[in-house]
């Protein structure tokens, strides 16, 4: 059962990649943009 080799489709592979990018991006720019918009006084007074 070892000797069989493990087969990947570049296809699905590229499809991995680009969904967890995407999925970053969102998660990260998301947050950055929403605290972009805050006023810098008032986002360290809500500490």
């Amino acid at each position: 059962m070892l000797e069989i080799p493990p087969v990947l489709p570049i296809g699905w592979a590229l499809l991995g990649v680009a969904v967890t990018s995407v999925i970053g991006v969102v998660f990260g720019v998301y947050p950055a943009w929403k605290a972009s918009n805050l006023d810098p006084i008032e986002a360290l007074r809500y500490e």
